[in-house]
């Protein structure tokens, strides 16, 4: 009898995690592997500097909140240590987040200002071609499976790498990826680590609308700031 109860407690636990709609995620983020890549490969010049990112980097806590089918992605930690300085402050939150991304299906989008304009950009959920393996790990109490992407930039191959929990049926995860059968609670981005710390399901959460701005696509962003970039180039000449 008493296994019975048992086994009635954890069912009713596990169907209420699976099937929560709303709650949320926070996140920590680190650059420790691209300091440690600099240091292997003997780059002292930036490498400081890039320490001291890393340093500011543990200041920053990430957040997704999520709701039905809709989600946002943002920082959550915008008062800078005394102790830390601005400049390397303000470069881990862009590494980490440089902008809050909504998330609907299979779409994200983010809002940006050019030129005292503000623009919606409207992207997909990164990327589209991952492999599932068999290998699994915890994360924060929950089973995760590894997940991989490759991609191909300047004739080099980059990894990323997701830890995702299929019995939390959010397909999201940090800075625009997702599209896996489970939330992403561990994310390998070009050497940039997001890990899960936490995990609340609520019954309710008010996710903020974006916001007005012109709709661009992706590419057409790309077009506006290489144009920011030549005029400040042809200003400065």
């Amino acid at each position: 009898m008493k296994k019975i109860a048992i086994l009635i407690l954890t069912l009713s636990l596990y169907n209420s995690f699976s099937q929560s709609k709303c709650g949320i995620i926070e996140y920590d983020f680190s650059i420790d592997s691209i300091v440690n890549i600099m240091e292997k490969k003997g780059i002292s010049k930036p490498l400081l500097f890039m320490k001291n990112v890393n340093n500011a980097a543990e200041e920053i806590k990430l957040q997704l909140m999520f709701k039905n089918q809709t989600a946002v992605f943002k920082n959550i930690n915008n008062m800078r240590p005394d102790n830390i300085n601005k400049t390397y402050f303000n470069l881990a939150k862009m590494l980490a987040c440089s902008n809050p991304l909504y998330y609907k299906k299979d779409s994200v989008q983010k809002k940006v200002s050019q030129n005292g304009k503000a623009y919606v950009v409207n992207g997909k959920i990164a990327p589209s071609n991952w492999i599932i393996t068999k290998e699994s790990k915890k994360i924060i109490g929950y089973n995760c499976i590894k997940a991989t992407s490759k991609r191909i930039i300047k004739g080099k191959n980059l990894i990323t790498t997701a830890w995702f929990a299929p019995s939390i049926k959010i397909p999201y995860g940090p800075n625009g990826y997702g599209g896996l059968p489970g939330v992403i609670l561990e994310l390998n981005l070009n050497a940039t680590l997001y890990k899960a710390t936490k995990i609340k399901f609520l019954k309710q959460v008010s996710i903020e609308p974006i916001g007005q701005g012109k709709q661009i696509s992706e590419e057409e962003y790309s077009k506006l700031n290489t144009e920011q970039l030549n005029k400040f180039k042809e200003a400065i000449k």
